[in-house]
């Protein structure tokens, strides 16, 4: 919502000011809206469990952007080609990835950084009973068979010998 209103704003300002040539309002507007966006910008990275370091990703873009002011001045015309691509795509790429990491969920439950500001709870583990299985009952036992310890032993049946 922060970024919307911000948006909207900006919006109404530049509307204000077109007719008077001035920058003088957005200037302002810019730098008091500067540390709440840094702030919301740590905190939305804290909510996916990350650190508020990542908001200096765009740093690196300055790297880019200064071979390209320095092929400019000391280069030729196809290396100030290529350095302009190299700068597109770095400011494309780290552009896509700082959108990817405000729009990733935050984590359920509570992270390093605090408890989910959305309410999202992961419920909590119960405790469980060990499973116990039921051993199965013993089967009856036949007249030859003798049972120690649940387990059926068949002794050998003698028979009285026959005469022929």
């Amino acid at each position: 919502m922060f970024v919307l209103f911000s948006f909207l704003i900006s919006i109404v300002i530049s509307i204000i000011e077109s007719p008077f040539d001035t920058e003088i309002l957005t200037n302002i507007y810019t730098i008091a809206v500067l540390l709440p966006s840094i702030g919301l910008s740590i905190r939305r990275l804290h909510d996916s469990g990350r650190s508020g370091w990542w908001v200096l990703i765009p740093c690196v873009l300055v790297l880019p952007i200064a071979w390209y002011v320095v092929a400019q001045l000391y280069f030729t015309q196809p290396t100030i080609l290529i350095s302009a691509v190299f700068a597109g795509i770095s400011i494309i790429a780290v552009t896509l990835y700082i959108i990817y990491l405000y729009c990733i969920p935050s984590q359920p439950g509570t992270n390093q950084y605090g408890p989910n500001p959305k309410g999202v709870t992961v419920p909590a583990p119960t405790p469980s009973a060990p499973v116990v299985e039921k051993a199965p009952e013993a089967p009856l036992a036949q007249e030859d068979e003798v049972v120690i310890n649940d387990i059926s032993v068949a002794e050998p049946v003698v028979y009285p010998e026959e005469k022929v």
